[in-house]
């Protein structure tokens, strides 16, 4: 079987798109100004249409039209966004407020010993912090 066809072999037969809805019959056989081989078509409303050849996917008992890619989207402008704020400045010397010594504890009332490591008051006459065991002065 040749893979050329004849005019009168295309002429005649029912074009069909790719969603296989009767397009309409071929009714001649055309060549555009560039050199691309067109079919015309004309549809059941009379109207004459030409369709290209690269449009079509196979030609058997119908003319088969590959699907339709339609045309990209065209690319909207991005608004403008404005630039993220600035990160806020880093301060010297931060330091994490649950790992940092505890104030001291007020002085302690009637002769209470407090201790430098933990501020428990103790007696007046400890010698050594009841809480943490360090020694008192």
């Amino acid at each position: 079987m040749s893979s050329v066809l004849s005019r009168e072999e295309i002429i005649g037969k029912i074009v069909i798109d790719a969603s296989g809805n009767e397009v309409g019959k071929v009714s001649d056989i055309g060549v555009s100004l560039t050199g691309e081989g067109i079919l015309k078509v004309q549809t059941s409303t009379g109207e004459q249409v030409d369709i290209p050849m690269t449009r079509v996917q196979a030609i058997g008992k119908y003319v088969i039209l590959k699907p339709e890619i339609p045309p990209p989207p065209t690319a909207q402008p991005l608004p403008q966004q404005s630039p993220p704020p600035p990160p806020p400045p880093q301060q010297e010397g931060f330091k994490i407020p649950f790992l940092s010594k505890p104030p001291p504890p007020p002085p302690p009332s009637s002769g209470m010993k407090v201790c430098p490591r933990c501020g428990a008051t103790n007696p007046p006459d400890a010698r050594f912090c009841r809480m943490c065991g360090a020694p008192l002065q």
